[in-house]
């Protein structure tokens, strides 16, 4: 039994990782029920304060990666309508052309929306790329929870 837990909290952990790369899937959630996995079993001990930062931090950047596309395009000055384009692309993403939809749809949003405020074409091209460097974050942060919470389950293993 203990080799079951130890198996599928390592793919638990492996798939928190890809979730980084994947939108379908929620990276730092898998990452983080992949180290209690391996909690449950013998082989694997973490404090408690560990596991409830690592299930917080988590959290956090879950949280973070829908909200940074729309604070990028309004860090770059875009329009409140591009940032408003941004965060319903991104919830629309969650149901639209899944998950495809979360990378493309904050960018259109962000695009659109420049546009509709009467801005350029450049200036509307700035926005989507504020947009994109949100999504890029957010991947980014997700890679590095997914990477350390892989190296922390493996390293505990040995």
């Amino acid at each position: 039994m203990d080799w079951i837990l130890v198996f599928f909290g390592v793919v638990l952990l492996i798939a928190g990782l890809l979730g980084a790369l994947l939108p379908i899937l929620p990276g730092p959630p898998l990452s983080f029920i992949g180290l209690v996995v391996l909690q449950l079993s013998k082989q694997v001990e973490f404090t408690m304060a560990f596991l409830v930062s690592a299930g917080v931090v988590a959290f956090l950047i879950t949280l973070l990666d829908y909200y940074i596309p729309a604070w990028f395009t309004k860090k770059m000055k875009s329009s409140p309508q591009a940032t408003k384009g941004a965060v319903i692309g991104t919830v629309l993403g969650l149901f639209i052309l899944p998950p495809f939809g979360i990378v493309v749809l904050p960018v259109v949003g962000a695009f659109a929306g420049e546009l509709m405020a009467g801005s350029s074409v450049k200036k509307a091209s700035a926005s989507a790329l504020a947009g994109l460097m949100g999504i890029v974050s957010g991947v980014v942060l997700k890679g590095i929870y997914g990477l350390w919470a892989l190296i922390a389950g493996v390293y505990r293993l040995f």
